[in-house]
């Protein structure tokens, strides 16, 4: 029987794993290695399922014991180059663009490019464990294959999570791809690999990649809407009360700082829904997150009168324990994304009882299928007929809360983790095909 090899990227990722702590810390492909990372050891099918992080040892001790998801883990105690200079990086392009506001794209582009440098440049910077052989599976969660990996006898697995950083460049607030075509972790791959892309969208943009790839080492295993709280028994009122809400007197959404995600959509439509419609009254814009510093300074002076009568609330970071509590009393969680892998907010929401109003670009159709209320936004005015609807016919909006809720429930971490681990135990079963086997060097 083979072992399964989980590699989630860095050591500190995989301390927090084995010690569950800071829950805030997993979201987005963070939520993903996390709960992979938990569930995947209490699925049958391989000898021994073993975590590590292949990125980010320390230079001068040279790695870093092998930690099996029930063990300790142990490593250097202080912290490594690369880990030290992608730390000042960041802090750097915070620096930059909290002094250079009007240069906000720019110097966010200069961070970007640093800390690309930095991990070119600190490329060797890997630790590999002793012990992967034939037939064994090495599962990548969040980095692509490096040269030294693809000299390892195992079998070879990308999770690919979208190509935003390559088609999606412009909705991403870029001039040009982030990547190169050829950097990118879900192009730079080789016939003898296998893919797992987390929708059939991200599984087509492959493909587009790839024309000639194996499509049947291609496979898609949606992710999980579930969301891991510390404390669940916190009552919905007290946490309206903590934010000064009133029971579907809301429309929520994400103040999510990235240009893709299109929040400043929400506001000006939401405006206008507000200003034109009647029966707008009380109800308030709430966006949940850490966006505000860069949504602020690019919004309407209307927009920002909103915010100073109360009407647009920016709530600023919430614990994972209080969005149950949001979701559900919402008028409707409202998504603009204009490029999306796969889409686990609105998910979320349905999943406790938010009826969904939805953006169908890319990924999104697909996930929220007929359980949500889909528009487009590059089509001004729709949403805010959208918003309309929702908060008028109030049949409707209970038929979308209770069709959320049916189609959450298809997309639980535990369904994930079992689906992966059936494409996982079927590639360990599966001969390469000699035509798809590397050349050797």
């Amino acid at each position: 029987m083979p072992d399964l090899y989980i590699d989630i990227y860095f050591r500190g990722m995989v301390k927090m794993v084995l010690n569950e702590y800071d829950l805030s810390f997993f979201r987005g492909i963070n939520r993903v290695a996390h709960e992979y990372a938990r569930r995947l050891p209490e699925q049958p099918g391989f000898k021994n399922i073993i975590l590590f992080g292949s990125r980010l040892p320390s230079l001068t001790q040279g790695s870093f014991r092998v930690a099996g998801i029930r063990k300790n883990l142990h490593g250097p105690t202080h912290v490594s180059c690369r880990e030290k200079f992608l730390s000042a990086a960041n802090r750097m392009d915070r620096l930059l663009q909290k002094a250079i506001p009007r240069y906000r794209k720019v110097t966010r582009l200069a961070g970007a490019a640093a800390r690309k440098i930095g991990a070119i440049g600190l490329s060797n910077d890997l630790y590999l464990p002793e012990g992967p052989k034939a037939g064994d599976i090495w599962l990548s969660v969040c980095s692509p294959f490096s040269s030294s990996i693809r000299k390892l006898a195992a079998k070879r697995v990308l999770i690919c999570y979208d190509f935003n950083q390559v088609y999606h460049h412009r909705e991403l607030g870029l001039v040009a791809p982030l990547i190169a075509p050829e950097f990118h972790p879900g192009i730079d791959v080789q016939n003898d690999e296998w893919v797992i892309c987390i929708s059939e969208y991200t599984r087509s943009c492959f493909l587009k990649f790839h024309p000639g790839f194996p499509q049947e080492q291609v496979f898609v295993v949606p992710l999980g809407a579930d969301i891991a709280v510390s404390n669940p028994e916190i009552r919905s009122e007290d946490v309206l009360k903590t934010y000064g809400l009133t029971a579907e007197r809301y429309f929520l959404t994400l103040a999510a700082g990235g240009p893709h995600k299109n929040s400043i959509c929400i506001i000006e439509e939401f405006l206008k829904w507000n200003s034109e419609v009647s029966g707008g009254g009380d109800v308030k814009l709430v966006l949940v997150g850490s966006g505000q510093n860069y949504l602020v300074p690019l919004l309407s002076p209307a927009a920002h009168a909103a915010i100073k009568q109360g009407t647009i609330l920016f709530t600023g970071y919430a614990p994972d324990e209080h969005l149950p509590a949001l979701y559900e009393n919402c008028l409707a969680f409202v998504f603009a994304s204009l490029a999306e892998g796969f889409g686990l907010p609105p998910l979320e929401a349905m999943l406790h009882g938010a009826a969904v109003i939805c953006s169908n670009k890319t990924s999104l159709p697909e996930v929220v299928g007929d359980a949500g209320l889909l528009f487009d936004p590059l089509n001004f005015g729709h949403l805010a007929e959208c918003l309309n609807i929702v908060s008028t016919d109030s049949i409707f909006r209970h038929s979308l809360q209770s069709r959320g809720r049916s189609r959450a429930a298809e997309f639980t971490w535990r369904k994930s983790a079992e689906r992966l681990m059936d494409v996982l135990t079927t590639i360990a079963n599966t001969p390469l095909n000699p035509l798809n086997a590397a050349s050797p060097d």
